[in-house]
């Protein structure tokens, strides 16, 4: 199917708006998991859609529904001879879900949850209120015959849009 007559489901747009948020911050974006996560792509941003529901709507649409997770992954590498005065892989991802200034305590620019609060309608698609995080560390292939540990924040959301159903027969 080509990319131009494919309406953006929630998967694309968050994945957007994570481009629009952090630039050039990750390595690589991924709209899905890789197969194998080579150590030269981290940090790295994934966004993937786990549940979904599509149902009956008023006449002639569907309601759908996506849970929509977003994937943060950096190399627990660098923690490798961290002293005590450094920022390591757990801290800097918490930062990057939901770092806050410490004097307005407004969310950072570069962090998932300023894009996900100021950004909330996301072309007109309702955002739930309530989201997720959960941290902790994962093992990858990373295609080298080797393992790769990543230290990972999960961001869940669900979204909403509506499908027009064609004429039925």
């Amino acid at each position: 199917m080509e990319n131009t007559q494919y309406y953006k489901d929630g998967v694309a747009k968050v994945l957007d708006l994570m481009k629009d948020t952090f630039g050039d911050y990750f390595k690589a974006y991924f709209n899905g998991q890789p197969p194998n996560l080579p150590e030269f792509l981290l940090p790295c941003l994934m966004v993937v859609e786990g549940a979904g529901e599509i149902t009956s709507g008023a006449t002639g649409t569907d309601r759908i529904v996506e849970t929509v997770t977003i994937i943060i992954a950096l190399n627990k590498k660098d923690d490798i001879g961290a002293t005590q005065d450094t920022d390591l892989t757990d801290f800097k991802i918490r930062k990057l879900v939901k770092g806050q200034d410490p004097t307005t305590q407004e969310y950072h620019r570069r962090s998932v949850m300023y894009a996900l609060r100021t950004y909330i309608t996301m072309d007109n698609t309702v955002l739930e209120n309530r989201v997720e995080t959960e941290f902790g560390e994962n093992v990858r292939v990373n295609g080298e015959g080797n393992d790769l540990a990543t230290m990972e924040g999960f961001v869940q959301l669900q979204l909403r849009r509506q499908a027009i159903v064609p004429s039925r027969t």
